[in-house]
């Protein structure tokens, strides 16, 4: 069996659910050290043909805080308006907008929430509509001991799984760490490249947040596009 084992981001673009797509074990890796500005807070949108963040605002804390003990801070309903305005705005004209409207509105907060807690719920929400078979798991669950390639081991172990795959940017210190040399766990790198579909300006630009994927091709073609 093989897992993949990612931080919840909020509102990830397609690469993020084509590792779903590829695993018997997806795990959400939510007991770690938060990163201020970072995918755990935003992602970007594609408006009036230029790259813009969404970002949620997250309550002042201390150094070394892990995304579990990091909240959204709701403390200007104002913003969150502004927030939900500017995905609806980026998003009304494209032709699959009514399939991207609920997600929108999850996707701004109502009240102070737990960020790791609500960037799950949100993908548990897209998993839902894709209907992926994947178990989706906590970290926070499993009380797995260690640090970096060692931890990610040690879930692997954990949930029986002896392949594990990595997107391609977590190499280096994977290798760096000597994964699975311990273990014999064997390493597979994710080969997912986004396919160039209409966004209604000239140049296609990658990488954005699942809203621009499913606001132009909708959740009937989502499936088979992060398959590819």
């Amino acid at each position: 069996m093989r897992c993949a084992i990612m931080q919840p981001s909020y509102l990830p673009w397609a690469g993020y659910f084509n590792l779903m797509t590829q695993v018997e074990f997806f795990v959400f890796l939510d007991d770690v050290q938060f990163c201020r500005s970072s995918w755990h807070q935003r992602n970007r949108i594609l408006r009036h043909d230029q790259i813009e963040f969404i970002t949620l605002p997250v309550k002042k804390s201390g150094a070394r805080k892990k995304i579990t003990e990091v909240e959204v801070d709701f403390i200007d309903v104002r913003y969150f308006d502004f927030l939900k305005e500017k995905m609806h705005s980026a998003y009304s004209g494209r032709p699959f907008y009514t399939d991207v409207v609920e997600l929108i509105e999850l996707a701004v907060p109502k009240e102070s929430s737990v960020l790791s807690e609500f960037n799950i719920f949100l993908l548990n929400y897209c998993v839902s509509k894709v209907g992926l078979e994947c178990k989706l798991i906590k970290s926070s669950d499993l009380k797995v001991s260690g640090i970096r390639s060692d931890r990610l081991e040690n879930i692997c172990i954990q949930l029986g799984c002896n392949r594990y795959l990595t997107p391609v940017g977590s190499l280096p210190y994977l290798h760096q760490d000597h994964f699975g040399q311990r273990s014999g766990i064997a390493l597979d790198v994710q080969d997912f490249i986004p396919s160039i579909y209409d966004q209604g300006c000239a140049n296609f630009v990658s990488h954005l947040s699942v809203l621009d994927v499913v606001a132009n091709i909708g959740w009937g073609s989502f499936y088979s596009y992060i398959k590819k």
